[in-house]
C-alpha cells in the first residue's frame, strides 16, 4: 500500500492477539501495547566466484522477527480465560502440563494518517512466542510496565487495499 507523501503517520494501536488452538477460546484480542518494536533479521551467506575477489551473490537464511513490548493494557474479559490457557495451551485447564506446545501470539500495529481519512497501514508479526508473560490480574484501566521480548515467525502486510 502506498502512503501519501505529504501526510504524517502516527501509531494508534498495537494489538496483541492469541492464536486459536484445541481446548482454547477462538483467537481474540488479549491486550494493547505501547513502546512496541518489531525488528526483522536474518543471516546472510555470501558466495565468491572463481577468479574474482568480489562477492558474486548473496542469500538470506534464518529469518525471524524480534518483538518487544514496553507496556500492555489487558482486554477486560481476559482474566476469565487467559491465566488458564497460558500454562496449558493445548488443554486450557490452567495446570502446568508436560508438553512442548508453545502458545503463539500475533501483534498488529495500526498506523493512521493525521490529515487524510480512511487510510490505514497495518503490519502484523505472527507466530510470536514469549518465554515469559505477566500473570497479573490488573485493573483494566492500568498500563502495566512489562519487558516482553519474543521472537516471531513472519512479518505480514495486512493493510486494506
Amino acid at each position: 500500500m502506498a502512503l501519501a507523501a505529504d501526510d504524517f503517520y502516527f501509531p494508534t494501536t498495537a494489538v496483541i492477539t492469541v492464536a486459536a488452538g484445541s481446548g482454547t477460546p477462538a483467537s481474540r484480542t488479549l491486550a494493547v501495547g505501547k513502546n512496541v518494536k518489531a525488528i526483522w533479521k536474518c543471516k546472510e551467506a555470501k558466495a565468491y566466484g572463481m577468479g574474482s575477489n568480489l562477492i558474486q551473490t548473496k542469500a538470506r537464511y534464518e529469518f525471524e522477527v524480534d518483538v518487544s513490548v514496553g507496556f500492555i493494557k489487558f482486554a477486560p474479559k481476559v482474566v476469565e480465560w487467559f491465566p488458564f490457557w497460558i500454562t496449558d495451551p493445548v488443554g486450557g485447564t490452567g495446570a502446568v502440563t508436560d508438553t512442548n506446545t508453545v502458545m503463539l501470539f500475533t501483534l498488529t500495529a495500526q498506523i493512521n494518517p493525521l490529515t487524510s481519512s480512511g487510510t490505514k497501514w497495518l503490519r502484523s508479526v505472527t507466530g510470536i512466542s514469549f518465554p515469559e508473560f505477566p500473570m497479573e490480574v490488573p485493573n483494566t484501566t492500568d498500563w502495566i510496565p512489562v519487558n516482553l521480548k519474543g521472537t516471531g515467525i513472519t512479518l505480514v502486510d495486512t493493510s486494506p487495499a
